[in-house]
Parts: C-alpha cells; sequence; structure tokens
C-alpha cells in the first residue's frame, strides 16, 4: 500500500483547487470572482472596452438586455454579473436582483470579440511593411 500526502491550492474568490501554486495565481489573477482581476482577453487596453457605469446600472437593474455592445469585452461583462450575482443574499436571488448572462449569448458575444480583434491585428499588420 502507497500513502501520498499532497498540497492542495485553493482559490480565495471560488475555491477552485489546483495542486501547482503558480497555476493557481494565475487563475486568481484572473478569477470571475475577484473584484481585482486581470482580464486576460482586453488586458484593460483600452477604456473603450470596459463596461460603463450607466450600462453596469442599466443590465444589473434589468434595464437592458445581457449582452455586449459597441466593442465591450464579454468576459469583464460575465465577470460583472457573476460579481453582482454572489454578492445577492440568497433570498433575493430567488426573486428579484439575478441578471442572467445566457451561455450562447456569451459564447457569441466572444467570438465576435475575438474575430473583431483579430481584423484589427490584420490590418495593422498589412501597414507596417508598406
Amino acid at each position: 500500500m502507497r500513502t501520498k500526502k499532497v498540497t492542495r491550492h485553493y482559490c480565495d474568490h471560488c475555491s477552485k483547487g489546483m495542486f501547482k501554486k503558480d497555476a493557481m495565481e494565475r487563475h486568481e489573477a484572473v478569477c470571475y470572482r475577484n473584484r481585482d482581476r486581470k482580464c486576460h482577453r482586453c488586458q484593460f487596453e483600452d477604456p473603450q472596452y470596459s463596461i460603463s457605469p450607466e450600462r453596469r446600472k442599466a443590465i444589473l437593474e434589468g434595464d437592458e438586455k445581457c449582452q455586449t455592445k459597441w466593442g465591450e469585452c464579454p468576459d469583464c461583462l460575465m465577470a460583472m454579473v457573476i460579481q453582482h450575482n454572489t454578492s445577492l443574499t440568497p433570498d433575493i436571488r430567488i426573486w428579484d436582483g439575478w441578471v442572467q448572462y445566457d451561455k450562447d449569448q456569451f459564447n457569441a458575444d466572444r467570438d465576435a470579440w475575438d474575430a473583431e480583434i483579430r481584423d484589427m491585428r490584420n490590418e495593422a499588420s498589412k501597414w507596417r511593411y508598406m
């Protein structure tokens, strides 16, 4: 019989567990539940990609559909929704304050974001050598 004792590292925000400390540190930096997260998709390159306070309020209050507009980062929107939903008390989650970001819509928004960024990079690389 063999016995093995292992060290397991857990995310402070979502309780995900990993065996490698550096992998967990990378996960915590981009975890959707981390309020100080660093987005791996937009990397806050430009303020135009972040969700404006007015739009954030409209989505969370249910006045607007939860999907990206005008080049907003879908991962930042998903993080906003997850952080909002996990901050609610259990009795509110059942009734009012829950915000839904449909997975199919999220995937479509990510695909559109990736295509837009890929097109911008291709356009920029054309002019670099002319």
